[in-house]
C-alpha cells in the first residue's frame, strides 16, 4: 500500500538503476544506462526516457563492460553523482 503522507518524489521507484561502489576501484550501474561521454577522468551515464545522468569521476577510469542492463567502470574513483547534467 502507498504511503500517502510521503510526496511522490521521495519514494523509491523500481526502474531507477542500482549504483554499487567497490571500494575506489570499481562502480557498477545495474539497470539500462548508455554512454553519454567518457574521458580519462570522467565518464556520463544517460538514464532513457529521463533526462538524468549518472557521472562517475576519478583518474584512469575504464569502461570494463557496457552491456544493455548492466556497465562496469573500473580506475581510481573519486566520487558518484546522479542528477540532472550541468550544460
Amino acid at each position: 500500500m502507498k504511503d500517502k503522507s510521503k510526496p511522490e518524489k521521495d519514494r523509491f521507484k523500481i526502474n531507477e538503476p542500482g549504483v554499487y561502489i567497490y571500494g575506489q576501484r570499481t562502480v557498477v550501474i545495474d539497470g539500462k544506462a548508455e554512454i553519454y561521454g567518457y574521458s580519462d577522468d570522467e565518464v556520463v551515464f544517460s538514464m532513457p526516457g529521463k533526462k538524468k545522468f549518472l557521472t562517475v569521476y576519478g583518474r584512469s577510469l575504464t569502461v570494463r563492460c557496457a552491456g544493455r542492463y548492466v556497465s562496469e567502470v573500473s580506475g581510481h574513483i573519486d566520487g558518484v553523482k546522479y542528477g540532472v547534467k550541468n550544460a
